[in-house]
């Protein structure tokens, strides 16, 4: 192995420090992720000056917020470590028009607008805030509303301003009723002030209360910053339709009364654990090693990679029997169609892990030495000896540290229009046999009508399935050919399975993308492809007879009585 670069080990000292002072002293936790959640608020706001021209080229100005805040959860909430799950009403945010409000604890409650912030959505915001370099001009752009709280007759102005708006375009209008920042360490809301609730009065629309848990025990102003998870609920829509400004009184009490009633059974419920020891994330692949702790290694890069690859692409992976992925020691195998794989396995790739691959990844720059720091097996494919040898020692090390070993068994990526595996390697299921442990087979869905090589990638939803574990004991090397047929014909069948629930199921996902309805279309790449199109007729026809060649393909491939018909595969020429 060639030398690493000097800069490689200058770096591994510096993490060490850091990982360590951070892990035992709250006060450098503090301020190191303090630092980093403002230089990632510079990051984003620096996006969000870039994102409103172009999605005012076209005429979607008003998702600039949607955009921007959700880059924003998936970098800061990654990599400080801090996940923002919402407990109940998720559907409500997307009424429209409507006016959602929040409780106000801190600057942090910038992180849970990311998780919840529905597209087609602007803030209510002091004007103060107009002013303050990059974050004013971005929400400038964005189509923000800014209000004068010294000026009574401005502030009307804007509200009037403000209803218009939301009517003509369909918008929800984001506000803190609080006006300022609780900084509470127990479940409290400051009282409301009313221009908030005379707008909603005044348009007739629907009130959405958000509550975010208070998160004191992760975070406060001077001392404490954490990561843990924190939880919100969206409650009913409170309707104001035949209300007067009579009655604006009443409506903040009620929605009041019902915001601090979840606020304080959150309270009740207990908080979430806070995960300070494990809020570096981007420092643990150059430090796990040292810690004792170098298999969690994939684990944590997989899943960041998931989380802000997919949130900015759009991609979202749902996983069915996930149980399965507990098993330990045991060996994973998974379908592989393109370099987009490498998502999926953010999304289930489990604590204690380790990747068998291709001894030529080894030396690739950056790569090549993660891989190795998290202790992946690599293997040579052109030697014999040298792959036994490397078998033995997975082997020993699986048993060792009860891990669980995860390969793609076709060895190549297939780039399959329709549901197909390759033929497997014998390698790991050799292994399966010699060390007498489990097969896990896990069967990511066709995705050809999102992403193919050349000429597509959209985002969308996508399904994993985690097959129940394959035993291997008992076995002899007699039996690999049994075992490769009993695993590939159950991850074969699973993946037709998925293709038929597709065309059953949603017809439209093999639409041409300009038919598509928008919520079909994900993330940012994915929205602009949606707005301005990608590509003519001709290239969705082509697309179709490349389909309809590789069914041909398949077809005359069948053997042994066995056709693609008997799998129940399904031409795509119906789009």
């Amino acid at each position: 192995m060639p030398p690493a670069p000097r800069a490689w080990w200058t770096a591994l000292p510096a993490s060490l420090a850091v990982l360590t002072t951070t892990a035992y002293s709250r006060t450098a936790r503090y301020y190191f992720n303090a630092v980093l959640y403002i230089a990632l608020m510079g990051v984003c706001s620096i996006l969000g000056v870039v994102y409103p021209l172009l999605f005012s080229i076209v005429g979607h100005r008003y998702n600039t917020n949607y955009a921007v805040a959700r880059s924003f959860y998936a970098l800061a909430g990654t990599l400080i470590g801090i996940k923002i799950t919402i407990v109940e009403g998720e559907e409500y945010l997307q009424q429209r028009p409507s006016i959602i409000l929040g409780n106000h604890q801190s600057f942090l409650d910038i992180l849970y607008l990311g998780r919840m912030f529905p597209s087609g959505s602007v803030i209510m915001a002091k004007k103060e805030l107009r002013w303050m370099p990059l974050l004013g001009q971005f929400m400038m752009l964005g189509g923000n509303v800014f209000i004068d709280r010294k000026s009574r007759t401005s502030a009307i102005q804007t509200t009037k301003a403000a209803g218009e708006q939301m009517r003509k375009h369909k918008l929800a209008l984001f506000a803190f009723p609080e006006g300022t920042r609780s900084h509470s360490a127990k479940p409290m809301l400051l009282p409301f002030k009313k221009g908030i609730f005379h707008l909603a009065i005044e348009t007739q629309l629907p009130i959405i209360p958000l509550v975010c848990e208070n998160y004191h025990h992760l975070y406060d102003s001077k001392t404490r910053f954490d990561g843990g998870e924190i939880r919100i609920a969206v409650l009913p829509p409170v309707s104001t339709k035949g209300l007067t400004v009579a009655d604006t009184d009443a409506l903040i009490k009620r929605v009041y009364d019902a915001m601090l009633e979840r606020l304080l059974r959150f309270g009740s419920e207990g908080n979430t654990d806070a995960l300070s020891a494990r809020t570096l994330g981007v420092v643990y692949p150059l430090v796990f090693g040292l810690f004792g702790q170098r298999y969690n290694t994939n684990h944590i890069v997989a899943r960041a990679f998931y989380k802000l690859a997919g949130t900015l692409i759009g991609y979202n992976f749902k996983v069915e029997g996930a149980e399965h992925l507990n098993t330990r020691p045991s060996i994973i195998v998974g379908n592989h169609q393109s370099f987009l794989d490498i998502l999926y396995l953010g999304r289930m790739f489990p604590p204690g892990s380790v990747i068998m691959a291709k001894k030529e990844l080894k030396w690739m720059p950056l790569l090549g030495q993660f891989m190795t720091l998290s202790g992946t097996l690599f293997i040579d494919r052109k030697s014999r000896a040298s792959a036994i040898k490397t078998m033995n020692e997975a082997g020993a090390r699986m048993r060792k540290n009860n891990l669980a070993l995860f390969a793609f068994p076709e060895g190549t990526r297939s780039h399959a229009v329709l549901p197909e595996l390759l033929p497997f390697k014998k390698g790991v299921f050799h292994l399966a046999i010699q060390t007498q442990l489990p097969i896990v087979p896990v069967v990511c869905e066709n995705y050809h009508r999102l992403y193919d090589s050349k000429t597509r990638f959209e985002g969308g939803d996508l399904r994993l399935a985690v097959l129940p574990p394959i035993s291997t004991e008992g076995m002899t090397n007699e039996d690999t050919d049994k075992l490769i047929n009993t695993v590939h014909d159950a991850m074969l069948r699973q993946l037709v399975q998925f293709d038929r629930e597709n065309d059953s199921e949603d017809v439209q996902r093999t639409l041409h993308p300009s038919q598509r309805p928008l919520h079909r279309v994900r993330g940012l790449a994915g929205l602009f492809a949606r707005l301005v199109g990608d590509g003519s007729k001709s290239q969705h026809d082509r697309t179709v007879r490349r389909v309809k060649q590789e069914e041909e393909r398949l077809r005359a491939k069948a053997q042994n009585g066995t056709s693609p018909s008997d799998y129940g595969l399904v031409s795509a020429s119906h789009s």
